[in-house]
């Protein structure tokens, strides 16, 4: 346990097939050194004796929990010395050699921000979330996403930011690296694909409330300048992400009348 380099903490609840696929995603990486940590909030599904029954041997936690957060908490709270990656049930390496890359690029570094892939259901690709720099500034706007899925935090940066803040219940990891950006660190960056996540996630089902808790986030201890600022930018934000969602649903049920019109014309 004390040469692990790397700690992947996994939560899961009640997501047994999800977390499936993330156990061998990471059985599946051939990088030495590395730990994996699943916390399960109490599960009825079983997922807690699929993960002790996995080939790699996780360590599991099980415990009662007071949300997301509370058990990324409790995951790198676990973690051996050295860097964490949070990838939660669901979430897969793009490839079984990506963690060796970030192995190079990850000595000497306490945060280290990848690029994401996001699938949908059926596992295809639908975007990426990259940036070739990181620019702390368009990050505050909301304008720069870093996703925690394809980053890597060492866990004496996690302890001294002491961990998630509960208080916000869904961009609570927003939160912990606007924290990282004000005391002092920047990421650094690897413009490189690492993992693949699902989109539908609360931050994209609750997208209101996200961006209302990223806008309190991003305004606090600001001046009025810059409070005008990043409250103009999220102003734009919510409009473009409800018109994106307005324009994709209208899509939906237009190619899904034409199917009903398909449909019907061949029960003619």
């Amino acid at each position: 346990m004390t040469d692990s380099w790397l700690t992947i903490v996994t939560v899961v609840y009640n997501d047994r097939d999800e977390l499936r696929r993330t156990l061998a995603s990471v059985a599946s990486i051939t990088c030495p050194g590395v730990r994996h940590v699943v916390v399960d909030g109490l599960s009825q599904d079983g997922s807690a004796e699929l993960a002790r029954a996995a080939d790699h041997r996780p360590s599991v936690i099980v415990a009662r929990d007071e949300g997301v957060y509370d058990a990324m908490n409790t995951g790198w709270r676990a973690a051996s010395d050295g860097m964490v990656m949070f990838l939660n049930a669901g979430d897969t390496f793009v490839r079984s050699d990506v963690v060796q890359t970030l192995r190079a690029v990850a000595s000497g570094s306490d945060w280290v921000r990848s690029n994401v892939v996001v699938v949908d259901g059926q596992g295809r690709r639908t975007r990426a979330v990259q940036k070739p720099r990181f620019e702390p500034w368009a990050f505050r706007l909301g304008r720069q996403p870093v996703l925690h899925q394809g980053a890597l935090m060492s866990r004496a940066l996690l302890a001294e930011l002491g961990g998630f803040d509960l208080t916000y219940r869904i961009a609570a990891d927003y939160d912990l690296m606007i924290r990282a950006v004000e005391a002092g660190h920047r990421p650094r960056v690897v413009d490189l694909e690492t993992v693949a996540m699902q989109t539908g996630g609360l931050s994209t089902l609750r997208w209101r409330e996200s961006l209302t808790e990223k806008l309190r986030i991003a305004e606090r201890g600001q001046s009025p300048l810059p409070r005008a600022q990043i409250l103009a930018s999220f102003a734009e934000l919510f409009v473009e992400v409800g018109a994106r969602r307005a324009l994709r649903r209208s899509t939906e049920l237009a190619l899904r009348g034409s199917s009903d019109a398909v449909f019907a014309s061949l029960r003619q």
